[in-house]
């Protein structure tokens, strides 16, 4: 197929049907190095996804050099459809997702809803194709296996949306390749928005964080859901594992903030 060479663009933006949008995809040579590209489809089959656009978000990563070392992915999926936004991690682990360049966001929405256990594989089989030894920070909002969804060696920062706190928590599964090792062995920071624990039971949380600070490793936790409640003894063994512990809350005497670290406490008023 005989391609445009477009070897000084900096931007990009298209939106429109798979099935018109697409093929002036295909026809587009990029430049190695593009600042912004946010690409919106609409009338997709899962099968579509998987095999054409999940492909082409690869290629278009590994394009860029400024993607390869210090990639953050924020992986967002509902009945509807899939969103990729990417962007080059800023340093140091606690920052939030950046729109500077590079930044690129893929949206795939799907011609009808699927079920949820068609939602969960293609959005594992989406993940698989992305270049996860460059994942240094990933948010994700879709509650699954951690073992199978992420596998990514370089990672430091991990946000969870909606998160399930139950028996396995965030641990490889004991019978698996993986039973004796830790899936995130360079987590730094841990973040749970809207964590749900089972039956109010967050010993699962405090297994994991014992898992995961073995050998001396340094980790950062926060929650931050205004209807969470953790009762004060498990806060305190929580305190004793990790570097720093970030908690919003709401209580019966008001909103606030409890940010602990290994000698230090502090509850700020928001």
């Amino acid at each position: 197929m005989l391609q445009m060479p477009l070897r000084h663009l900096e931007r990009i933006s298209l939106k429109g049907t798979f099935r018109r949008v697409f093929p002036i995809l295909q026809r587009l040579e990029f430049p190695e190095r593009m600042d912004h590209g946010e690409i919106t489809l609409f009338g997709c089959t899962p099968q579509e996804v998987l095999e054409v656009i999940g492909p082409y978000i690869r290629d278009y990563l590994q394009r860029d050099p400024r993607f390869r070392d210090r990639l953050e992915i924020f992986l967002r999926s509902d009945a509807y459809g899939i969103s990729v936004r990417a962007s080059a991690a800023e340093v140091g682990p606690d920052r939030l997702p950046q729109n500077g360049p590079p930044y690129a966001r893929f949206s795939a929405r799907l011609s009808q809803p699927i079920p949820r256990d068609v939602r969960k594989k293609l959005y594992i089989d989406v993940l698989a194709l992305l270049p996860q030894e460059s994942i240094v920070n990933f948010y994700m909002d879709l509650p699954v296996a951690a073992e199978v969804v992420v596998a990514m060696p370089n990672l430091q920062v991990l946000r969870l949306v909606n998160p399930v706190v139950s028996d396995g928590f965030l641990l490889p599964n004991p019978n698996g390749p993986n039973a004796h090792k830790k899936l995130f062995p360079s987590l730094q920071r841990l973040y749970l928005e809207d964590a749900e624990a089972v039956e109010d039971n967050w010993e699962p949380l405090v297994t994991y964080l014992v898992h995961q600070t073995s050998g001396d490793q340094a980790v950062s936790l926060g929650l931050f859901d205004e209807g969470v409640h953790i009762c004060s003894e498990v806060i305190e063994r929580i305190e004793g594992l990790v570097e720093e512990f970030v908690y919003d809350l709401v209580q019966s005497q008001g909103c606030g903030r409890l940010i602990c670290d290994r000698g230090r406490r502090d509850r700020r008023s928001d």
